[in-house]
């Protein structure tokens, strides 16, 4: 797993770079993440926010109520719409951005080690032998887990 990488969204208005390998690789399978994607779900990788920089352009913040009440705020493209940050996790000076995979230029070897909201996913979907999974969210911090297992 090679790093730094960089990425952005669909239109280009919106270029990052990520520094250091990510604490932690997840795919969440809850039925919010599948509208939002269009997809079966949706892959994250997890850095502190000193390794993510926003090289051009600026995200729009969207702010959903999740079923356990919490407000969760996700970041996207204002020009194309293109989901490029989700939900902040830790509190200061302990910040981690959650970057979506599928907007990195290289998602090379970037397998998820964790699936949550299994209960969810699609009845095509294999959940890779191996992985933590969990019906909903893990019962600790998905920092917690670290990375992918190797391929």
């Amino acid at each position: 797993m090679t790093f730094p990488r960089e990425g952005g969204c669909q239109c280009g208005a919106i270029r990052y770079a990520v520094a250091r390998p990510p604490t932690v690789i997840f795919a969440c399978h809850c039925t919010a993440c599948q509208r939002r994607s269009g997809s079966a779900f949706v892959v994250s990788l997890i850095v502190p926010d000193r390794d993510f920089r926003l090289t051009r352009g600026r995200l729009k913040p969207q702010t959903r109520t999740a079923d356990s009440g919490a407000t969760l705020t996700h970041w996207f493209c204002a020009d194309c719409g293109t989901a490029i940050l989700g939900m902040e996790r830790g509190t200061a000076p302990q910040l981690y951005q959650t970057v979506r995979v599928g907007t990195l230029d290289d998602s090379t070897g970037l397998r998820p080690a964790v699936h949550v909201w299994t209960r969810s996913a699609q009845d095509w979907v294999a959940i890779p032998q191996g992985s933590h999974a969990f019906p909903e969210n893990p019962p600790r911090p998905l920092l917690n887990y670290g990375q992918a297992p190797a391929s």
